[in-house]
């Protein structure tokens, strides 16, 4: 699993964010972003402390129409072109489309770490990416699970993405056929903004 840091943000947010920035603009915070690949056998989802989790309210949070099709059109256009992530090249890769199912997987995770003020591909019952996926009703043979905290915009977050080997492998998987993106808000929070993304190949 890699990790990887940037120094902070100075982009502030929208602007139902900017009284709240104002108030905090000495607390300075910086971005972070983790990947993990899983493929191979799913798990059974115990869900309890996710839909309590899940039954709080959190600050505006859902992805716009617009933003959707940023997400989207920004990896397809990753994927459309032979790419060197790291050490190794990803050649050119069908383009993925989005998925209601992945979306709300990834939308349980963003809560649960906006909720909790965590940041882990481990949730907070012990569940993992494919356990999310599964329990969200997506049968699947491959998935993949890259998350972000503190990035403002669709664009700032798949760059990163694509800047790190892990991320950008995962990006440029060439089983994948699905995509779905979430995220929330905890103003209160270490990074404020967290994000997820998910791909995943059905069987």
């Amino acid at each position: 699993m890699n990790h990887a840091r940037k120094p902070a943000l100075r982009t502030p947010l929208k602007a139902a964010l900017l009284a709240v920035l104002a108030l905090e603009a000495l607390a300075a915070f910086t971005p972070t972003l983790a990947e993990e690949t899983t493929i191979g056998k799913s798990y059974r989802l115990k869900d309890k402390a996710a839909r309590k989790a899940q039954s709080r309210a959190l600050g505006p949070a859902e992805l716009s129409d617009a933003d959707k099709q940023r997400f989207l059109s920004l990896v397809n256009d990753a994927r459309a072109q032979g790419r060197q992530c790291g050490a190794g090249f990803y050649a050119a890769v069908p383009p993925v489309s989005w998925n209601s199912s992945l979306e709300n997987a990834a939308q349980r995770h963003s809560n649960d770490m906006a909720i909790r003020d965590f940041f882990s591909h481990t949730g907070s019952d012990g569940s993992t990416p494919a356990d999310r996926v599964s329990n969200a009703g997506y049968r699947w043979r491959a998935v993949a699970e890259n998350i972000a905290a503190g990035y403002t915009t669709p664009d700032s977050a798949v760059q990163t993405w694509l800047n790190s080997p892990g991320h950008c492998a995962n990006i440029m998987g060439p089983d994948y056929r699905h995509l779905g993106v979430a995220k929330a808000l905890n103003l209160s929070g270490r990074y404020r903004i967290y994000w997820t993304q998910l791909f995943a190949a059905p069987r």
